[in-house]
């Protein structure tokens, strides 16, 4: 990752860090947009309670979330309420990261397909074909897009749950893109392309 790629990191976790410092993160909790009863913050709060007192949490229907997240939010919180923003930071720079591998993988999956069905497409479609500058700029794209999109930066603020999900879905992306490079030939001629 280029300098360019490291400061927009560095900004996309300073307006994370800022949001979580100011009010804006308590009032992002409990707002609609952000937030559902499945992955509310609050929800989860109230879950370890429920935990910590003996009771259920799935025997109301107050609480939502998987058991798995249940167990390691219960287990975070245990060790210090403090580490749960850096946790949720830590997540979303995570699937960035994912993200970015995933659209290397995708451009690289896309020039070796185009360059295996080129002989089939017409002479004037030159400008509607993929670019190996695409490589170097897609995902740097990706990064950008998803680390300072707004919405992203609420959702981390708001400590939704959601972002576990984002995150299997990322690396489902990743993993699907990373076996389709790898049964094409010649795949290793195409990974060391721009490093």
């Amino acid at each position: 990752m280029a300098a360019p790629v490291l400061y927009s990191v560095i900004l996309a976790i300073l307006l994370r860090f800022v949001c979580f410092r100011t009010y804006l993160s308590s009032i992002l909790t409990d707002r609609i947009e952000v937030v559902t009863p499945l992955t509310s913050w609050t929800r989860i709060i109230e879950g370890i309670t429920l935990m910590e007192q003996g009771i259920s949490p799935y025997a109301g229907d107050v609480f939502h979330e998987t058991p798995l997240c249940l167990h390691l939010f219960k287990f975070l919180h245990s060790i210090s309420p403090a580490i749960i923003p850096a946790v949720f930071i830590g997540i979303d720079m995570f699937i960035g990261v994912v993200l970015y591998n995933a659209a290397q993988h995708g451009v690289i999956y896309m020039l070796k397909r185009q360059k295996k069905e080129q002989i089939r497409y017409a002479k004037d479609v030159e400008m509607l074909c993929v670019k190996q500058t695409a490589y170097l700029d897609v995902p740097k794209l990706v990064l950008y897009i998803y680390l300072l999109n707004p919405f992203t930066i609420f959702t981390c603020c708001a400590r939704s749950t959601i972002l576990l999900s984002n995150l299997a879905i990322a690396g489902a992306f990743l993993f699907t893109f990373q076996d389709s490079c790898s049964k094409q030939q010649g795949y290793s001629d195409w990974a060391g392309l721009g490093r």
